[in-house]
């Protein structure tokens, strides 16, 4: 009896162990090749996930998808992808989901997460209609050369990389719920963060939306400005129908025009106006 029940015992140590050590299996997505689900990408791939700031052969709304532009990560100069299906058609719905939310492609080599950062939380139906949407487009171009990083540079520059793999269904956030949607938008399909947080240092946390971090491109270097809810350190006195007209314009409540080589308001301004109002009323809740 205690022979059997030790057996026991260690099998179910062993068990958790392999399982440990097993890759857990991303549940299955399935795409859906509607109209709807085709102009919804387009609407995002043109509109607020801002696809062809990178990956368009000029950083305008309508440039084709072919990539090759220069951008610079922590590890310096990276050409962006091709998204047309002379590059995709080489993949699956679920490979492009991981390449997107993880940084990883099927053969497991990695990618900076700096490429994707923010795109990790995008609902399944959002990503899954770009990819329906991108696989609907003429293939143009030539397939992007990946740049290889050697390991010296992998623990050297990117000793302090920060990366998630997010696994699983991610459901759509409600319309219905204006703050979380607009939370949502501003977070993980137009990833103000991404240039507007404050980056994380040796002895210090990113601060949200604080602006502080150098955005490089080919252009040059710009300094992000704060997106706090502060009348000194943000938009504070901007009020929300400010913030909807600067994001369908790129003109500030002072009648300055913002740079749109290092930010991509010609993408944001063909959001639609809800969207736009979630938001503006999302960034008028932040506490400064």
């Amino acid at each position: 009896m205690k022979l059997t029940l030790r057996c026991t015992v260690w099998f179910a140590i062993y068990w958790l162990c392999l399982s440990a050590c097993t890759p857990i299996p991303q549940d299955p997505i399935h795409e859906p090749i509607t109209a709807a689900a085709v102009t919804r990408g387009l609407d995002l791939t043109h509109g607020l996930a801002a696809c062809g700031s990178c990956h368009g052969a000029a950083a305008k709304p309508l440039a084709p998808l072919t990539g090759e532009r220069t951008w610079f990560d922590l590890y310096g100069a990276v050409k962006a992808a091709n998204l047309t299906p002379i590059a995709l058609a080489r993949y699956t719905t679920q490979e492009l989901v991981r390449i997107v939310r993880g940084s990883i492609r099927p053969d497991e080599s990695e990618l900076s997460p700096d490429v994707h950062r923010g795109y990790e939380w995008m609902s399944d139906e959002d990503l899954v209609s770009i990819i329906s949407y991108l696989r609907s487009l003429p293939a143009a171009g030539e397939v992007t050369e990946h740049r290889e990083l050697d390991s010296l540079t992998r623990n050297t520059k990117g000793f302090f990389e920060t990366r998630r793999e997010v696994r699983g269904y991610v459901p759509a956030i409600s319309k219905a719920q204006p703050l979380a949607y607009g939370k949502y938008l501003v977070d993980a399909v137009a990833r103000c963060g991404f240039c507007h947080t404050t980056p994380a240092g040796y002895f210090t946390d990113s601060n949200y939306l604080a602006g502080g971090r150098t955005i490089r491109t080919d252009k040059g270097e710009k300094l992000s400005p704060a997106l706090l809810n502060s009348q000194v350190y943000g938009i504070g006195d901007w009020s929300a129908e400010q913030i909807v007209n600067f994001l369908q314009t790129g003109m500030t409540p002072d009648k300055r025009m913002v740079d749109s080589d290092f930010c991509p308001i010609d993408f944001f301004a063909r959001g639609n106006r809800s969207e736009l109002e979630a938001i503006a009323r999302y960034l008028k809740s932040l506490k400064s």
